[in-house]
């Protein structure tokens, strides 16, 4: 019986692992940019900080957080997202990445991207646009906005007060 139910827990285990997985970005093909604010450039890409927040998303639904409260929005934040109309509780992480921005002499107050990410987003789907400010392995400081589905596909995301360092990217949908 002890083998048994021992089998039983390490199926559970395994199948919740499995579920997470199917749902979880694979960190190999970074977004194309195909347009940044002008005279400004930005740099996207998975790196081990990624991977690492990822994991850390991971660890915080095995504990029974939702993907999103693991990133422990404001008050503010979190009702910026309602107002887009999202599931909080449904939100999963689609991208995490790291970014670098600049080209420019004096910071601007916004940047904007445009990117084709990994996952095909279609013309109508809202997305939550995280940012993470803070030093690996974290913790760090997100905040929230609107990314916007384009009819092409691609996600225009603009981001105000980003940091001069590289910053965490999370998307959501």
């Amino acid at each position: 019986m002890k083998k048994f139910l021992a089998l039983l827990f390490v199926l559970t285990l395994s199948l919740n692992a499995v579920a997470f997985a199917a749902d979880s970005p694979v960190l190999t093909n970074p977004p194309v940019v195909t347009d940044v604010t002008a005279g400004l450039w930005g740099i996207t890409q998975y790196d081990e900080q990624s991977q690492a927040e990822l994991d850390a998303v991971a660890q915080s639904v095995a504990e029974g957080k939702t993907e999103l409260e693991h990133f422990a929005l404001s008050e503010e934040d979190t009702a910026k997202l309602e107002a887009l109309g999202l599931d909080l509780a449904a939100l999963s992480v689609d991208e995490l990445l790291h970014v670098t921005v600049g080209g420019y002499t004096e910071k601007p107050e916004s940047v904007t991207f445009k990117a084709t990410f990994t996952v095909p987003y279609e013309v109508g789907t809202k997305v939550a646009v995280l940012m993470g400010v803070g030093a690996a392995p974290g913790p760090y400081q997100w905040t929230a906005e609107e990314g916007v589905v384009n009819e092409d596909g691609t996600v225009t995301v603009t981001l105000t007060d980003f940091p001069e360092e590289p910053f965490l990217l999370s998307i959501l949908s």
